[in-house]
């Protein structure tokens, strides 16, 4: 289940919204390696953001929405904030690396002279937490639905926090499932994202399989035109790991069987090792035997 905003309108969930009331936010930063690692850390003296609650996140006059999990599917009452953190933790993992796995299969069309649709983007996350000093009356906002006892400051991955992005057009594209990975168009975004998907596979030594991957439509800021902007997706790793979604090898097996008799764009590997599928074309749909 992908987290759901209540700070402001959510994809998959009515969102239930706070008055208006002012919250400090402090927000961690993040590094990513030449193979698109994130490195996330929370400074020791992190600058403190004012920012207003009113159906939207309002920061400095700009509107995000914020979200956090409820219930990863064991009710809400079994979710901790500690949970919450880990969860919101992968879901910017998520974010940062499909930037990167998207800028290298970019590169390697390109390298290819293959024309692919650039209409493609992945969101700008960025993990906040809540400040209080309860000492004078500062307490965890109502939407986080935490009180007073369930924040540790002592321990950095207890408290409020929340994924932070631009608000979002609320009409989403869903492209592929949890456990199915068939698109059914054939135009040129289809074709591309269903490349873009067997690159990263490939890229990652068939380790890593995108999945549940939707959009919204924004305008980019580089081109000025519309662009499918891809958000709240999952992945499958063989450690079974990397997030809410996962299904380890179970889901690493979907796109060898799927897509066995497709060519592939053959993605050098992240980790210097060239893949095994003999270099070709763009592959021009899924293939279902």
């Amino acid at each position: 289940m992908p987290p759901v905003s209540l700070y402001s309108r959510a994809s998959t969930h009515r969102a239930v919204h706070e008055i208006t009331k002012a919250v400090k936010l402090v927000f961690a930063s993040a590094t990513v390696s030449l193979d698109g690692q994130a490195d996330i850390q929370w400074p020791a003296n992190g600058k403190v953001i004012s920012a207003q609650i009113c159906n939207e996140l309002n920061i400095e006059g700009n509107l995000f929405i914020a979200k956090h999990f409820y219930d990863i599917g064991q009710g809400p009452s079994q979710l901790t904030p500690v949970n919450n953190y880990q969860n919101l933790h992968a879901e910017l993992q998520h974010a940062i690396e499909g930037t990167h796995f998207l800028k290298k299969f970019y590169e390697h069309a390109e390298q290819l002279n293959q024309e692919v649709s650039k209409g493609f983007c992945f969101v700008e996350a960025r993990l906040a937490k809540e400040i209080h000093d309860i000492d004078i009356n500062e307490y965890p906002s109502k939407a986080s639905g935490l009180g007073p006892d369930d924040v540790d400051d002592d321990t950095y991955n207890c408290g409020a926090y929340w994924l932070i992005e631009p608000c979002r057009n609320i009409a989403v594209k869903k492209w592929t499932g949890t456990m199915s990975h068939r698109l059914s168009g054939f135009g040129q975004e289809d074709k591309t994202l269903s490349a873009f998907v067997h690159f990263v596979w490939h890229y990652t030594n068939s380790s890593v399989v995108l999945a549940d991957l939707q959009s919204t439509l924004i305008i980019g800021e580089q081109s000025g035109h519309t662009i499918h902007e891809l958000f709240d997706y999952m992945t499958h790793t063989y450690e079974g790991n990397s997030g809410v979604g996962d299904h380890g090898e179970e889901g690493l097996q979907l796109p060898i069987v799927k897509h066995k008799n497709m060519q592939f764009v053959a993605a050098p590997s992240k980790h210097g090792n060239e893949s095994k599928e003999e270099e070709g074309k763009i592959p021009d749909g899924v293939d279902d035997d």
